[in-house]
């Protein structure tokens, strides 16, 4: 009697077991590094507009800082040289003149675009500066851009005083 122990295709099935095993276990484990690969790029993006937008803060802080010593020694050297002592809204009025003669040598009037990189910038506005009775009131705003697109999710507003003591 002929007995069935051929063990031919047996390879075959097993071959065919594997192939369908990875093809089923392969899409999953893709989908996972390409979702992976994108969030990284996702927040690589992320983490470069707000390092941006707090280089333009501090920019803006900067040239705020700078243009009010420089102010404030003009109008000291101002008052000095003049036979009167001028009113409080005199010396406020000159002091803010000093001041955007200030910003505006720094190259900012009403909006100033720095370049970091080739594709990496922030803009930064100053929206309105106001004066009153003692303080002068700088209100601004910073934009980051990533490959010239200004992002305004980003975009952070600031206000700083300036207190003027007159005596």
């Amino acid at each position: 009697m002929n007995k069935l122990t051929s063990e031919r295709g047996y390879v075959l099935i097993v071959v065919i077991l594997i192939i369908a095993v990875i093809g089923i276990i392969t899409p999953p484990i893709m989908s996972n590094i390409l979702n992976s690969a994108i969030q990284y790029q996702s927040t690589e993006k992320e983490l470069q507009l707000d390092k941006l937008r707090d280089m333009g803060l501090t920019f803006a802080d900067e040239a705020i800082l700078h243009s009010e010593d420089v102010a404030l020694e003009e109008t000291e050297t101002w008052i000095s040289g003049l036979s009167e002592a001028p009113s409080n809204q005199q010396v406020i009025n000159q002091f803010e003149t000093y001041f955007k003669d200030e910003l505006s040598n720094l190259g900012i009037n009403e909006e100033l675009i720095i370049e970091i990189e080739e594709d990496a910038s922030y803009r930064v506005s100053f929206e309105d500066i106001s004066t009153s009775t003692s303080a002068l009131t700088i209100n601004y705003y910073v934009t980051p851009a990533l490959e010239d697109d200004f992002d305004d999710r980003h975009m952070e507003e600031e206000s700083k005083e300036i207190s003027l003591s007159i005596n």
